[in-house]
């Protein structure tokens, strides 16, 4: 949530449409620790090197185009580096950070930043 409070738990439902109309929908329940295991996690990007500041066990970083369609899905493997390190697909032109801890079935996902 956008100031900070916990998604509120209960009954949701997902419907997804494609770019042909066509849809679907999913019913699922929300029900996640009333407080959070981990800090939100942040990361930024200076000059092609990133710095990533999470307790999760696992990060990954999801790659944008200039559309904004997700293209590439990377496991970062330590909390700092050089983003071309990681093979970022040169159509790559933001990134956001997916945080997970698959134990407790949580995740966070960050706002997208620009890497080029």
């Amino acid at each position: 949530m956008h100031d900070g409070t916990p998604l509120p738990r209960g009954l949701y439902r997902a419907v997804l449409v494609n770019m042909g109309g066509e849809s679907t929908e999913r019913r699922f329940t929300f029900d996640a620790p009333e407080t959070p295991p981990h800090p939100f996690p942040s990361f930024s990007v200076d000059e092609g090197i990133f710095a990533i500041d999470s307790l999760y066990p696992v990060n990954h970083f999801i790659a944008y185009d200039q559309a904004g369609n997700a293209i590439q899905t990377i496991t970062v493997p330590g909390t700092e580096g050089n983003l071309w390190d990681l093979r970022l697909s040169p159509a790559a032109r933001t990134i956001a950070l997916w945080a997970e801890d698959p134990t407790m079935h949580i995740s966070a996902l960050t706002d997208a930043t620009a890497i080029r």
